[in-house]
């Protein structure tokens, strides 16, 4: 199981979270991040190093539509009644795109119970370029660190 890249839309939380466990792992990034690379604490040109692409568009549903089409799968982590986590899962069912929920909430205990089902869904479904993508840190405070450590160890094999 060898993933070979992780893409994102690099806003703060989850998404971050995702880009780090990859820098961890030494596995390429990637993905496409709104116009002026957006995040809620402002713009990160820094996401350009990452491989990361700008979206003509400054909204977020058309780079995470992108993200979700250019990828083989998403991990979708955090509240999934979310605005961002439903566009994105409804948008991984309009292209036919797989999907892994892991719902987490601040104070939740860590998700690392479900690592052997994400591991069997990569395999299941061929994942070599995964989609990264859930809350932000202003709605869920610890998300990044809760993806970059389930990531990391996931894919630490």
């Amino acid at each position: 199981m060898k993933l070979r890249a992780i893409h994102s839309g690099g806003q703060t939380g989850a998404d971050q979270g995702g880009l780090a466990a990859a820098v961890v792992l030494e596995i390429p990034t990637g993905g496409w991040a709104p116009k002026g690379f957006r995040t809620e604490e402002g713009p990160a040109p820094w996401l350009a190093q990452l491989g990361i692409k700008e979206h003509p568009s400054p909204e977020y549903a058309p780079r995470t539509e992108l993200n979700v089409r250019e990828t083989d799968g998403t991990l979708i982590f955090g509240d999934i009644f979310s605005p961002g986590s439903h566009l994105t899962l409804d948008l991984c069912l309009r292209h036919n795109k797989p999907d892994f929920v892991v719902s987490w909430k601040s104070g939740d205990p860590s998700p690392l119970g479900q690592v052997e089902g994400f591991r069997r869904w990569i395999v299941q479904h061929n994942i070599e370029v995964m989609n990264v993508a859930g809350n932000r840190e202003s709605k869920q405070p610890g998300i990044r660190d809760a993806v970059r450590i389930f990531l990391v160890t996931a894919l630490s094999c």
